[in-house]
């Protein structure tokens, strides 16, 4: 029995070397993942907990579209719906207070195609997600456009977060 002990005693210190080499080697990828986002931060110039990779659109509804990617082009329609969608590293498990903001044509023929804000309607979209660190996506609210109807023209969407924009996607309703 003693020898038995033994053998169990040193089975069990060297499964607590490995254990110790793991943790380590851990510790040293939680460095190099710290640095890397320091260096994400720095590149962004980024105060946020995420870096939105990607802003894309689905079209979502009745129509037999459900779940399409937008484009650049969207054919109109009665009941036309569309869900934006944000690509994301999270920098930190934190929490965002993040603004979707949704520029449409003018009423009238003209259209100002390099100010947005000047003229052109608005619509705000504002959410709270929880961020988690690495690679994820946010799903905002679909939306119908302005009074359930979209307006041929020129549209943007736009993610912010205390007044940085995140990201940005230009699209064209015909």
């Amino acid at each position: 029995t003693n020898a038995e002990l033994m053998n169990k005693m040193n089975l069990l210190e060297q499964q607590l070397d490995e254990a110790q080499l793991k943790n380590l080697e851990l510790e040293k990828s939680l460095r190099s993942q710290d640095t890397i986002i320091s260096a994400l931060r720095d590149y962004y110039h980024c105060s946020q907990p995420i870096v939105a990779t990607s802003l894309y659109l689905t079209r979502e509804g009745q129509d037999g579209y459900a779940s399409a990617t937008v484009g650049h082009r969207v054919k109109r329609s009665a009941n036309l719906l569309l869900q934006p969608h944000i690509r994301y590293i999270g920098l930190e498990n934190s929490t965002a207070k993040l603004t979707l903001r949704w520029y449409s044509p003018r009423t009238f023929d003209f259209f100002d195609f390099g100010d947005f804000t000047f003229g052109s309607k608005s619509h705000e979209n504002v959410r709270v997600f929880d961020i988690q660190r690495g690679e994820h996506q946010l799903d905002f609210d679909v939306w119908a456009g302005e009074q359930h109807r979209w307006e041929p023209g020129k549209y943007r969407v736009e993610v912010w977060a205390d007044g940085e924009c995140l990201q940005r996607k230009e699209f064209w309703i015909d």
